[in-house]
């Protein structure tokens, strides 16, 4: 994976991001935003070396953290 024009910034996410992400569980959400929800570390890693879309963010919960 070419990390040279990544952009990397590790912050909490906002409520409406939070909403958003909500609301991507659902088809007619995804369809709309034109954005979907990769779960699960293997689906994750899989995704992003084979992708070409753009990344917007990557959800780690506190208890997966250490493992970064």
């Amino acid at each position: 994976m070419n990390t040279s024009n990544a952009h990397f910034n590790i912050r909490p996410a906002s409520q409406s991001q939070i909403k958003l992400w909500r609301k991507l569980q659902l088809k007619k959400y995804r369809e709309q935003e034109g954005l979907y929800l990769v779960s699960g570390w293997r689906a994750v890693e899989t995704f992003l070396f084979s992708a070409k879309q753009i990344v917007e963010a990557i959800i780690v919960s506190d208890e997966q953290r250490p493992n970064l």
